[in-house]
């Protein structure tokens, strides 16, 4: 157990992650046969103490502000609940538990992450999600398409401006004038605006793909949320290059490897976004969220395309709705492998999805 004690060398490791000062919020780590794992929530340790995945005896946890790594059965209320009625949970300034929510708190406090795998993803239940969703917030995904499309439009042209007037530009299929040869070559930008533009629609498609994240988890989102990325860009931009190479890779072999790991690896940017994740690690929790469920991904896929082509067919006005729809079902089936089933309901008697307040959402 050596490797867990030097603390400095593991913080060092963790600068990046996703961490919350206190409560469920905050990120745990863990080992397991001597192997460290995480970063989970708290929920999610003690579910795993509940179902005796965690040795109280053996296994070693640690979370930002202790010192050192400690046994599970040295971290107080970990393999036991804390009673309800103890003196340290009562709250004078809380709200009085109605009848209606004390049912909305008890069934947001019964949801937790479930066994990657264990739950069948089935693509027409997404998609019915989806539409659910896509018609209660219709208003704000429009709102924040509308200004993605306009920053994104506006830069582009912005930078074709520049390079034009400063004779940047150059002939060919990609830019820099590489393909210059090849019949069908166009105006290309240079490398520096390429770039530019590039780096700038990624950090708006980041802040795009946390607003359908929040709102898959019955959260609001604004405008302002397609700012909000930023500090998850570079390990996006270097993960999503891991990324095209290693399916290109596959699809070389045969072409069915690199569907294959096109799917394993599918839930990367999710896991970025929603946890703070480096490059290797978002990789790595991509592929044991999606295991059981790759076939069932695949159909998300196909379904999405038709949805779009069905918005298509609908002289285009179908788009309108199509888009943010097929939008949601990414982060929907996200939020289904992590909580299964529940994920994709309201709270009894409501309309308030039962995800509301158990997924962090930066």
């Amino acid at each position: 157990m050596s490797d867990f004690n030097d603390t400095d060398d593991f913080k060092f490791a963790c600068v990046g992650t996703l961490t919350h000062s206190e409560g469920n919020m905050q990120n745990w780590f863990y080992t397991n046969k001597g192997e460290r794992q995480g970063p989970v929530p708290l929920v999610e340790l003690e579910a795993m103490a509940v179902r005796g995945k965690l040795d109280p005896q053996k296994d070693m946890v640690w979370t930002d502000g202790m010192p050192d790594w400690k046994l599970g059965a040295e971290v107080e209320g970990l393999f036991k609940e804390p009673s309800a009625n103890s003196e340290e949970s009562f709250n004078p300034y809380a709200a009085p538990l109605t009848p209606a929510n004390d049912l909305l708190a008890s069934a947001s406090s019964q949801i937790r992450e479930i066994e990657p795998g264990s739950a069948n993803l089935d693509a027409m239940v997404i998609a019915k999600r989806a539409f659910e969703l896509t018609k209660r917030n219709f208003g704000s995904l429009l709102s924040i398409g509308i200004v993605y499309l306009v920053l994104v439009m506006g830069v582009e042209f912005g930078i074709f401006a520049i390079e034009r007037a400063a004779g940047w530009t150059t002939m060919g299929l990609f830019a820099g004038g590489i393909g210059a040869e090849i019949p069908g070559a166009t105006e290309q930008h240079s490398i520096a605006g390429f770039v530019v533009s590039t780096a700038f629609s990624m950090f708006l498609g980041l802040g795009l793909a946390r607003s359908a994240l929040s709102i898959a988890s019955g959260d609001q989102a604004s405008v302002a949320t397609l700012f909000s990325q930023g500090p998850k860009l570079i390990n996006t931009a270097l993960a999503s290059i891991l990324y095209f190479l290693t399916v290109f890779a596959g699809l070389l072999l045969f072409i069915v490897p690199g569907i294959i790991l096109m799917l394993r690896y599918s839930m990367f940017q999710e896991a970025i976004i929603d946890r703070n994740l480096g490059v290797l690690e978002s990789l790595k929790y991509s592929a044991q969220l999606t295991q059981n469920n790759r076939l069932n991904i695949f159909g998300l896929v196909v379904l999405s395309v038709l949805i779009m082509l069905a918005g298509a067919l609908a002289l285009l006005v179908g788009m309108i709705f199509a888009i943010p729809m097929v939008m949601l079902m990414t982060p929907l089936a996200y939020r289904f492998l992590q909580y299964g089933p529940p994920a994709l309901t309201d709270q009894p008697g409501t309309e308030t999805p039962s995800l509301r307040g158990v997924c962090p959402n930066d």
